[in-house]
């Protein structure tokens, strides 16, 4: 026991590995909600199947330490691997904005351009080769992150380019100072 973020994940990980590093009481809480039979049958499971939507595992039952590792666990071998660098600076943008990797409900309230805030600052913590095969085309909406890397140091944060694919109208400069980044940095915004 201890904190699924201590699981070393490789392709041979189950389900039934990451649900013994829960506490007793997160795992009798998922047992409850999905049942005995279910329980057993998901532990099985390899995490790549689990991934890919095939675990219903309830994020209710687990803390928000379990929360986001569960969710960094499954996103892994959709990533193709994460590295050391990226869980970690995932679980960072997690624990600020739980939106980000989808353990929080937004709620009506919730303006989307935070879900965007969150996706893109997850989109920065990843390798390209991890943010391509997380979206699975190569078509994105984001740029590659370390375009994205580039455009944030240029334009100095995160706001500008926020405000670009969340469909705010630009004042005269930020346009002038996006495309002046877009330039230095080669990369193309679409």
């Amino acid at each position: 026991m201890g904190s699924i973020h201590d699981l070393e994940i490789t392709g041979d990980t189950t389900v039934g590995d990451l649900l013994a590093y829960l506490s007793e009481e997160e795992a009798g809480c998922i047992r409850e909600a999905i049942g005995p039979q279910l329980y057993d049958l998901i532990g099985g499971l390899p995490l790549a199947a689990a991934a890919a939507g095939n675990a219903p595992l309830p994020l209710g039952c687990l803390g928000p330490d379990n929360r986001i590792g569960l969710s960094l666990a499954f996103m892994a071998p959709r990533a193709g691997g994460l590295s050391s660098d990226s869980r970690a600076c995932i679980r960072e943008v997690a624990e600020e904005n739980p939106l980000a990797i989808g353990i929080e409900d937004p709620g009506p309230e919730v303006d989307a351009s935070e879900i965007l805030r969150g996706a893109m600052q997850v989109n920065l913590c990843l390798t390209d080769e991890e943010a391509a095969a997380l979206s699975g085309a190569d078509d994105s909406v984001l740029p590659p992150p370390s375009d994205a890397r580039c455009l944030v140091d240029a334009l100095g944060g995160l706001d500008t380019l926020l405000d670009l694919y969340t469909g705010q109208q630009l004042e005269p400069e930020d346009l002038v100072a996006l495309l002046e980044a877009a330039a230095t940095c080669d990369t193309k915004i679409k």
